[in-house]
């Protein structure tokens, strides 16, 4: 985990309230947003700022020197992944409370010290996260419930489409849910997370095997068994520029994306829920390709070519994939 500037521990200050640390990698324009959105909204003063850059080649550390001086700035050699770059921001972290953001996240409000009063009030909630929007304003299921068998069949065949304001045909997204009251959750999405030191010092890191997705839902899972609560806090707001639409993600990462929610389940469930979950998998990116193949043939060829490319690209990675006994090994780079 060698990165220029890069801490191998607390460096030794004084405890503060809160540490924000934001990883990048090519995304200088949205980090740069977030910043400055963050500095503008924050009304508490005992925080520090700290961005992990993986390797990015668009300027990205240049920028976040010049603009930012009091931003302490971790530069990585290469792509260290998503988790083990955050866990290298809470190496070097005083903050009582750590707070991991993503890159294209825009503060609309003071949520540092929002969430700060909120987990001071409440010493039970482990982590919290407040409510996200997308860039239009629409609100974004960022509350889950933790990956089932069940849940991700009702994804595959839709039956959360087909019976919207239902719990029990629910995705893991909680799409029934308006987001609109405060509630004890499983687990939230990582995009925004406030994270109680002592949680996570009892729990351990996020999970570096997980080289970018399911970090999150593993973390949320691990602080949930040893009595942490999880709670979603709509008092509080941000943007989340990068979470609307699928059909953005790459052809890598939606491949990505499915190799980690396999590493979740080898982590976490028997060898045959691992199997059968893959089956699920298989079977909803089948789905997805032939609905994808009608709409091309029908004449929305580029919406269609997209979405076949990436659910080719998970069937062929489903079919290859070789199931494993215990825990996972570390993703493919």
């Amino acid at each position: 985990m060698k990165g220029h500037g890069a801490d191998q521990g607390n460096d030794g200050g004084s405890p503060i309230k809160a540490s924000v640390i934001v990883v990048s990698y090519n995304c200088r324009d949205y980090l740069l947003k977030c910043l400055e959105s963050m500095f503008n909204r924050t009304r508490i003063r005992d925080v520090e700022w700290i961005v992990v850059d993986n390797a990015s080649t668009d300027g990205t550390p240049k920028e976040v020197e010049r603009r930012y001086p009091q931003v302490r700035l971790i530069k990585n050699e290469r792509n260290e992944g998503f988790a083990r770059a955050n866990n290298q921001g809470v190496l070097c972290a005083r903050g009582e409370y750590l707070f991991l953001v993503n890159p294209d996240v825009e503060f609309l409000d003071d949520c540092i010290g929002n969430l700060c009063r909120f987990m001071d009030d409440n010493p039970g909630v482990g982590l919290c996260g407040p409510r996200i929007l997308n860039a239009d304003g629409t609100v974004q299921h960022s509350c889950r419930k933790l990956p089932t068998l069940w849940n991700n069949l009702c994804f595959a065949l839709g039956l959360h489409r087909l019976f919207p304001r239902s719990s029990w045909f629910s995705n893991e997204l909680m799409s029934y849910f308006d987001h609109g009251s405060r509630r004890e959750v499983e687990a939230l999405s990582g995009c925004f997370l406030a994270v109680r030191r002592a949680a996570i010092q009892g729990a351990g890191p996020l999970d570096e095997r997980f080289f970018m997705y399911s970090e999150d839902v593993d973390l949320c899972r691990r602080l949930r068994d040893r009595g942490w609560k999880i709670v979603f806090n709509p008092e509080t707001e941000a943007v989340h520029h990068g979470g609307k639409s699928s059909e953005k993600v790459s052809v890598p990462s939606a491949v990505q994306q499915e190799r980690a929610i396999l590493q979740y389940w080898e982590k976490h469930h028997t060898r045959l829920e691992t199997t059968l979950i893959l089956g699920i998998l298989l079977m909803r990116h089948v789905l997805r390709f032939l609905k994808a193949g009608v709409i091309y043939i029908l004449g929305n060829r580029q919406k269609a070519s997209g979405i076949l490319a990436k659910d080719a690209a998970c069937i062929k990675s489903a079919l290859t994939v070789k199931m494993r006994a215990g825990k996972t090994a570390p993703a493919d780079r």
